[in-house]
C-alpha cells in the first residue's frame, strides 16, 4: 500500500497579535518549531539548559550566557535595545493535510 505524502503546518498565535502559519514538508521539523517556541527550547538543539551557549563571556560579546539565559532572555527582552520582547504564546498547533502530484498547466 502507498503512502499518501503529507505537508504539515504549525500555527501559533501570540497575544495582541496575528495569527501565523510555517509549513514544512516533515513532521520533524514541525515538531522542531514547536519544541522551539515551547517553554524549554533548548530541547531543540539537544543541549544541556545550564551549559554555556556560546564561551566564557571574554571571547565575544555573548556575556557568558547558558542556554537558558539566551533563549529565554532573547524571548523576554527583545533582540535590540528598545525592543519589549515577546508577548505570551496563546496556542501552537500541527496540523497536516495530503499533498498530491503537481498537474501541467495548458
Amino acid at each position: 500500500m502507498k503512502r499518501t505524502p503529507m505537508e504539515y503546518r504549525v500555527v501559533w498565535k501570540r497575544a495582541g497579535m496575528k495569527q501565523k502559519t510555517k509549513r514544512y514538508a516533515s513532521l520533524s521539523a514541525a515538531q522542531r518549531r514547536v519544541t522551539l517556541m515551547g517553554p524549554e527550547p533548548w530541547l531543540a538543539f539537544a543541549a544541556d539548559p545550564d551549559e554555556l551557549h556560546c564561551c566564557s563571556g571574554h571571547e565575544c560579546g555573548c556575556e557568558g550566557a547558558t542556554w537558558r539565559e539566551y533563549l529565554l532572555g532573547s524571548r523576554a527582552n527583545g533582540w535590540k535595545a528598545d525592543d519589549e520582547g515577546m508577548p505570551p504564546l496563546e496556542y501552537c498547533r500541527i496540523e497536516k493535510r495530503p499533498t498530491s502530484n503537481w498537474e501541467p498547466m495548458e
